[in-house]
C-alpha cells in the first residue's frame, strides 16, 4: 500500500476519474511509519497504531487486487470517454457520523496522524462492504501535504 499526497500530480500522467483518481506521487509506506515514529514518545503505542494500520491497509490492498477492480475501472473509462457500457453509480456523500451502527468505524489508534489514516481506511472498507455501487478501491492511502504556517497570507 502506497501513500499518495493529496492534490499532487505527476507531469505527463493523465488524471483519472473515480475509476482511479490518480492525482500523482506515491511514497513508500515507510513514510507513514516515520511520521508516526517521530511524533510519539511511547513505542508501544506506535507499534499498536502501526499494527492497526497495517491490518486495515492489508484488507484494502486485498480488495484492490480483486479482478472486479479492473473491470470497474474499464467501465468508468468508457463512461468518461462518452461511450458508456451501462449507467454508473457512485455513492460519495455519506453522513459518516450516522453510519457506525456496528462499531466498524470506531477508531482504535491514538496518534493524530494514525487516526486520520485509520479513518480513511475504515471508511473505504465500510463503503466496499455496504455501499459498493461502482466503487473502485486503489492500493493507496491519500495523505495531506505536511505544512507549517509561515505567518503570511
Amino acid at each position: 500500500m502506497a501513500v499518495r499526497p493529496i492534490g499532487t500530480h505527476v507531469p505527463g500522467r493523465r488524471r483519472r476519474s473515480p475509476a482511479g483518481t490518480d492525482s500523482g506521487c506515491r511514497e513508500s509506506s515507510g513514510a507513514v511509519e516515520t511520521r508516526l515514529h517521530g511524533g510519539v514518545s511511547s513505542q508501544g503505542r506506535v507499534r499498536s497504531d502501526l499494527e492497526v494500520l497495517r491490518r486495515l491497509a492489508s484488507e484494502v490492498a486485498e480488495i484492490a487486487a480483486l479482478p472486479v477492480q479492473q473491470e470497474t475501472i474499464a467501465l468508468w473509462r468508457a463512461h468518461n470517454s462518452l461511450r458508456p457500457v451501462r449507467p454508473m453509480a457512485l455513492v460519495d456523500e455519506i453522513p459518516w457520523h450516522e453510519m457506525d451502527l456496528d462499531g466498524s468505524l470506531a477508531l482504535q489508534t491514538e496518534d493524530e496522524a494514525a487516526r486520520s489514516f485509520e479513518r480513511s481506511l475504515r471508511q473505504t472498507l465500510y463503503r466496499w462492504r455496504h455501499l459498493r455501487a461502482d466503487m473502485v478501491v486503489e492500493p493507496v492511502i491519500d495523505a495531506p501535504w505536511p505544512s507549517a504556517a509561515a505567518g503570511s497570507g
